[in-house]
């Protein structure tokens, strides 16, 4: 899987790639970005619930906080051990 991490001092991981699977894929990345902040192995994040509106979460980890966004091709995710979020937008010039 090919992308970006961006880490900060601050204890966060941000990790980005195009994006065009869905829902699926939107999961595979969201475990592989748990990886990457944690060092922890895939089979510590197999299992993700979503809570009542759709957030998923990692019912094993509760102490990880994350926002996820996509726009367009690309997706974002930050990763933290405390309350995050983040929202990416494309801004699309149109002419008339």
């Amino acid at each position: 899987m090919t992308g970006t991490e961006l880490s900060s001092g601050d204890g966060i991981t941000l990790y980005r790639r195009p994006f065009t699977e869905g829902a699926p894929g939107s999961r595979a990345l969201l475990v592989r970005t748990a990886q990457l902040h944690t060092g922890w192995k895939e089979e510590f994040f197999s299992h993700v619930e979503t809570n009542p509106w759709g957030k998923p979460f990692f019912p094993d980890a509760p102490q990880l906080h994350f926002s996820i966004s996509h726009s367009g091709d690309w997706w974002i995710c930050a990763m933290s051990h405390q309350p995050v979020g983040l929202d990416l937008q494309l801004h699309q010039t149109y002419a008339d």
